[in-house]
């Protein structure tokens, strides 16, 4: 696979970062992230911005969401939420639209040399078993190109 070169948004991305004066230096997209360490709140936060301002996927926007499962919390938030159904491992964004063979998208970001965790693994491993697709983003611009391509667009 060829490497992505850096484009002006992943460029603009980083343009308020500490590392931001560095990421022109980058040979690819992935060599951007992590000379920026952007994390992963702000790549998921840049994929919304995106798809609100893209009119082919503004559509679809109310069927693809965030799940609101990482962040700290104390410990009794931590039960609570328990209590009302979070479950760890589950993906960061749920895409509700079924595109032949698959029921809908997973979306999980990482930023640098993060890996899913155990409980991630196996909410993949589920999903995956129920025909459900599930991808690992680095970037904004990975995660809205694996959207596009499997919307059909």
């Amino acid at each position: 696979m060829a490497k992505e070169k850096p484009n002006d948004l992943t460029l603009k991305t980083f343009a308020d970062t500490d590392s931001g004066k560095n990421v022109k230096k980058a040979k690819s997209v992935k060599e951007v992230f992590k000379m920026a360490k952007i994390s992963e709140f702000q790549i998921q936060k840049d994929f919304f911005t995106q798809i609100i301002l893209d009119p082919k996927l503004k559509k679809y926007r109310r069927l693809i969401f965030a799940v609101p499962n990482g962040g700290s919390r104390n410990i009794v938030e931590a039960s609570r939420m328990k209590q009302a159904g979070v479950t760890a491992g589950v993906s960061d964004i749920l895409c509700l639209i079924p595109r032949s063979p698959y029921h809908g998208l997973c979306i999980e970001f990482k930023s640098g040399s993060n890996k899913l965790s155990e409980y991630q693994k196996e909410f993949r491993n589920a999903v995956e078993e129920q025909g459900y697709r599930y991808e690992v983003c680095y970037s904004t611009e990975e995660a809205l190109k694996i959207l596009v391509a499997y919307l059909g667009l």
